[in-house]
């Protein structure tokens, strides 16, 4: 494989010029974006749903001036939505000044009461109570009771079924934060859209 795209490749590298400017590989940092999930206040959510239709604004005129041919969607993860553009130290700086006038230090916080927001969010269009450290329970003694498994098998399924559940336990929100945003999830809701 390497020798025919070495092959289709070759009449093309032999008619560059000699003298051509090489290439400088510079790389970009990171934005230094992570949400995690915090303990959401009322002046928190406030804020935040204050502050998404300025977001969302700029999210579409960036999309339109960077010519973006996907351009992101309101329904996208909203922690995410300017990350593409925090590459740029000229936007980042005009996108933190934007979020400074809703009292968010950066998009990182913005990101994180984001994340928390949309936690709840999806939270709430599940009814009744979901009971993960019960069916961890269950789950568990059904591996526990199962003859055919040897024991470092079912050590292993065990193990399997700790990292499964401890994953699904971050999508669950934090103590008191549905109660926190669900008067706002409507409004939340009108501003992306929906």
């Amino acid at each position: 494989m390497f020798v025919a795209f070495a092959a289709a490749v070759s009449p093309v590298l032999a008619q560059a010029p000699e003298n051509a400017p090489g290439v400088t590989w510079e790389a970009a940092p990171l934005p230094d974006v992570k949400p995690v999930q915090i303990s959401l206040t009322t002046d928190m959510v406030e804020r935040f749903v204050a502050s998404l239709p300025t977001l969302l604004a700029m999210t579409r005129d960036l999309d339109r001036e960077q010519g973006r041919v996907d351009p992101t969607a309101a329904e996208e993860d909203l922690s995410f939505v300017l990350v593409p553009y925090l590459f740029d130290p000229k936007i980042e700086a005009h996108i933190n000044e934007k979020l400074a006038e809703f009292g968010f230090a950066s998009y990182a916080e913005w990101a994180n009461v984001a994340h928390s927001v949309s936690l709840v969010e999806e939270a709430s269009d599940f009814t009744g109570a979901i009971d993960l450290a019960g069916q961890e329970q269950a789950a568990r003694a059904e591996i526990e009771a199962n003859k055919a498994l040897s024991d470092e098998e079912r050590s292993k399924a065990i193990d399997e079924l700790k990292s499964q559940f401890a994953a699904l336990a971050e999508f669950e929100p934090l103590p008191g934060n549905r109660e926190t945003a669900a008067p706002f999830l409507e409004r939340l809701r009108a501003a992306r859209g929906r």
